[in-house]
């Protein structure tokens, strides 16, 4: 309505526009789609080009669809204060009601029933993942009882919610990871009566949905420790693989949250270690003399990182960058040396090259500080700059 008001009283804006005819054209369409599916009386739509509704031919059939708008947005004013009214008559007959039945007490749902407003829709956030929440313990039966007992006398079994019991061992669940944890800490530690029996992680027959904040950064943390575990970690204690990590209390944590940390547990051994060995690695299958004549660069030539970068090679490295990347430590985005003068490449290149040479600045000698590498993509000596 207000782009056919500035077009009929030939608004500079919109007249003077280069793009008048696509502006009008979206206006329309967009106008026309509302048209169908309004249930009130409507203006006649617009379905001549838009050049022509430009022109002064047009003058008459824009103010006559004017004057049909403005009654169409006058009947929808009418229909909106008439719904209104009747809401609120509605939310007082009902706020009464409520009150004769309450006798008279003023409560919350009565006031939110009176003013028309809904009950906010309950929203709860979880985070699944796959963690262990159970512990089996090899134990025969008749020690069921003795071992239930004795879980009595262990405040971090105060989160057991079940137990379940075979022959030949007892399992027990957990609320969360984090106290599935606590308990296999102080049950590698403790000294208790059943000897060195085998211990077990169990993980839940559905997906482990956490909506506790504490669950929720337990399956954070272990997926996270899980993710950056090496495939050949190996226990500290027994040297075997198989390691997990588990989610547990701590005390004055030097490093990351004080109250919580991440140790690894290990079932073979059933000990709980702060960290992880690496395996040794197996020995290279490839004979150290075919390494030698895989060799293409000349004995004795100086690694080609120590080569120095001539100014096309970096004018080409430089063309290459991508817009929009966040800056480094010194703050000067890529876009700077990108669309900057060549006298700055020239610049740029000379202190690549004093630093490739080994140079000392003579300013700012705080600041000469980083590194250069050639990763395994780049093509030539030149190319070093790539990665």
């Amino acid at each position: 309505m207000r782009l056919s008001k500035k077009v009929l009283t030939r608004d500079p804006e919109v007249v003077e526009c280069p793009h008048r005819l696509l502006r009008w054209q979206v206006a329309v369409f967009r106008l026309n789609t509302k048209l169908m599916k309004s249930k009130h009386i409507c203006p006649p739509p617009l379905h001549r080009s838009a050049a022509w509704y430009f022109g002064d031919g047009a003058k008459n059939t824009l103010s006559t669809w004017l004057d049909q708008a403005k009654v169409a947005l006058d009947v929808r004013w009418a229909a909106v204060r008439e719904a209104f009214s009747r809401a609120q008559f509605t939310n007082i007959q009902q706020a009464r009601e409520k009150l004769i039945r309450t006798g008279g007490v003023l409560d919350k749902q009565l006031l939110r029933a009176a003013l028309g407003k809904r009950q906010p829709r309950p929203r709860m956030w979880g985070v699944a993942g796959h963690v262990d929440l159970g512990a089996s313990l090899a134990i025969p039966s008749a020690q069921h009882q003795a071992l239930l007992t004795y879980l009595h006398t262990l405040p971090e079994a105060a989160d057991i919610i079940r137990v379940e019991g075979t022959n030949q061992a007892l399992a027990v669940w957990f609320r969360g990871p984090r106290a599935l944890g606590d308990f296999l800490s102080k049950w590698c530690m403790a000294d208790h009566p059943f000897g060195d029996i085998t211990v077990r992680t169990l993980k839940p027959p559905r997906t482990y949905v956490a909506i506790v904040p504490d669950d929720i950064l337990a399956v954070q943390e272990l997926h996270m420790a899980s993710e950056g575990m090496d495939t050949e970690s190996i226990c500290l204690t027994c040297r075997t693989p198989g390691v997990q990590p588990i989610s547990t209390s701590a005390l004055k944590q030097a490093c990351g949250n004080p109250k919580r940390a991440v140790r690894f547990f290990c079932a073979k051994c059933c000990s709980v270690r702060d960290d992880v060995d690496l395996a040794p690695l197996s020995p290279c299958p490839i004979p150290w003399n075919v390494w030698k004549d895989m060799r293409k660069i000349p004995k004795g030539l100086a690694p080609l990182i120590c080569r120095l970068i001539d100014f096309d090679t970096l004018e080409a490295v430089v063309s290459r960058l991508r817009n929009g990347k966040s800056t480094g430590c010194d703050g000067i985005p890529r876009e700077f040396y990108k669309y900057g003068p060549k006298l700055l490449l020239e610049l740029l290149r000379s202190a690549i090259n004093a630093y490739l040479e080994g140079a000392q600045p003579a300013e700012y000698a705080h600041e000469w500080e980083g590194a250069m590498c050639a990763g395994p993509n780049s093509k030539s000596a030149n190319g070093a700059l790539d990665d």
